[in-house]
């Protein structure tokens, strides 16, 4: 095809070929192409994605595996390049609210609630305590059956 389309461009050269006839004849290949491929395409099954509205904007908020642990999922808005950041947490496959972190009647040193939380590291799961004040107060307490270990 390339040598054929080389061979009349060197006539065009000459004024031996026509250029809208040469176009026009491109043209008609490149749709003859496309919509072989939209024919083959559309014979092809695609799973159905998971979705469910995003119920900040009303766009679909689609399921994502997370890169960070297999077979643990989020969901996140579609909208989200054009300002809606909206994610959920997953629950059997459902968006769920994402659950914030447990504020408690625990007083840290420097007079703050402190915070439970949780994370995820390569020894598994953990969980602490910290000060709501967390930047300017750094301070952390072991988990001691569901209450800050002072002791330590």
């Amino acid at each position: 095809m390339t040598g054929e389309w080389e061979y009349k461009l060197s006539l065009m050269e000459k004024g031996k070929y026509e250029r809208n006839k040469f176009i026009n004849e491109i043209k008609a290949i490149t749709m003859l192409i496309v919509s072989t491929f939209e024919a083959q395409s559309a014979n092809i099954e695609r799973p159905e994605r998971e979705s469910s509205p995003c119920p900040d904007c009303g766009s679909a908020m689609y399921r994502y595996e997370s890169k960070f642990k297999k077979g643990d999922h989020y969901w996140s808005c579609s909208n989200y390049k054009k300002g809606c950041k909206k994610s959920m947490d997953d629950e059997n496959g459902k968006p769920v609210p994402k659950q914030g972190p447990i504020i408690s009647e625990y007083k840290c040193s420097c007079g703050r609630p402190l915070i439970y939380r949780s994370g995820k590291g390569k020894k598994g799961d953990y969980k602490f305590w910290g000060c709501s004040g967390y930047p300017s107060c750094t301070k952390i307490f072991a988990n001691n059956d569901g209450r800050p270990n002072f002791d330590i």
